[in-house]
């Protein structure tokens, strides 16, 4: 008679069915909790990113001032092309709103708006992060108008930026103070961002 030897149980290799079920199942639980909080972390570095833009512009704007002793302007740009020469590539006026981007220039004739061949562009930023818009005080209207530093740094008139990103939740807003005096400070506040 041949003998039968019992060879010991050996542990398979691999992963049950029910296994691999549970672990997708934890893992779209966790995927689910944190998307949305990833979504809400990029539109928060957005509105500040753009909000550091704006504040190194106006430090730009207020130091060329009284450094030179110029009038210096920011105001909203026409539309968002990046030109590296803003002078030849004739790429941006003053006009629409900060969400096409700002320019920073001498402003020769004091007019606050950019004169090509008379004014001289110190800087041209991009357009803004596509949610972020830079809005009133109230956070209720695009802001149109422009900024400008008298030669003693001055500014005419103060003004107050709010850099957000309209949403159904209320999200930490961005504002961005221009003071009579010319200094420029930010801070971060709660406001509701309207559409």
């Amino acid at each position: 008679m041949p003998s039968y030897s019992r060879q010991p149980y050996k542990n398979p290799r691999g992963f049950t069915l029910l296994e691999l079920l549970i672990v997708a199942s934890l893992l779209a639980i966790f995927l689910s909790l944190g998307l949305p909080a990833m979504d809400r972390l990029q539109v928060s570095l957005a509105i500040r990113s753009d909000a550091s833009r704006l504040v190194s512009s106006l430090k730009t704007a207020r130091s060329h001032a009284v450094l030179n002793r110029v009038d210096v302007t920011i105001c909203p740009a026409t539309h968002s092309e990046n030109a590296e020469n803003i002078e030849i590539a004739h790429a941006s006026a003053c006009g629409g709103d900060y969400k096409q981007g700002w320019l920073v220039f001498e402003d020769s004739d004091g007019d606050g708006d950019f004169t090509f061949g008379v004014d001289h562009a110190l800087r041209r930023e991009g357009a803004l992060q596509s949610q972020v818009q830079i809005r009133n005080r109230d956070g209720e209207h695009s802001l149109t108008s422009g900024l400008s530093y008298r030669a003693s740094g001055y500014v005419v008139p103060g003004k107050t930026f709010v850099v957000c990103a309209p949403g159904a939740i209320p999200r930490k807003s961005w504002l961005v103070v221009v003071s009579g005096v010319g200094r420029v400070r930010s801070a971060v506040e709660h406001q509701r961002c309207v559409v």
